[in-house]
């Protein structure tokens, strides 16, 4: 079972990193035309619709009053800006050095 899910993770993944890949690149062709901060609201409006199913099949999950402010402003910093700035980079730099940001270092 261990094996099965180790492989699972893997797949899912080397999926995402494709998936991300191909963004960036289809980002550098289209942010002249659209503007970084409206390609991040779409990229996030067509996560947020991807999600929703699943969300509402899932189980309930309640967060503590007190914790729904931090949890959003880290979700909005973490994400919102992140994707802000990596459209605004992609601006000027070539996708592929762009992707070069996110591989995991070895040391």
């Amino acid at each position: 079972m261990a094996d099965r899910t180790r492989r699972l993770a893997i797949a899912a993944a080397a999926l995402t990193g494709m998936q991300v890949g191909a963004a960036m690149v289809a980002t550098r062709f289209v942010v002249d035309a659209m503007g970084p901060a409206t390609l991040a609201l779409l990229r996030y409006a067509i996560g947020f619709l991807c999600l929703l199913p699943i969300l509402l099949a899932g189980p309930r999950i309640r967060f503590a009053r007190a914790d729904l402010l931090p949890i959003a402003l880290l979700g909005i910093g973490q994400f919102g800006v992140l994707v802000a700035l990596l459209n605004i980079g992609l601006h000027s730099i070539p996708s592929g050095r762009a992707a070069l940001i996110f591989l995991p270092s070895r040391s």
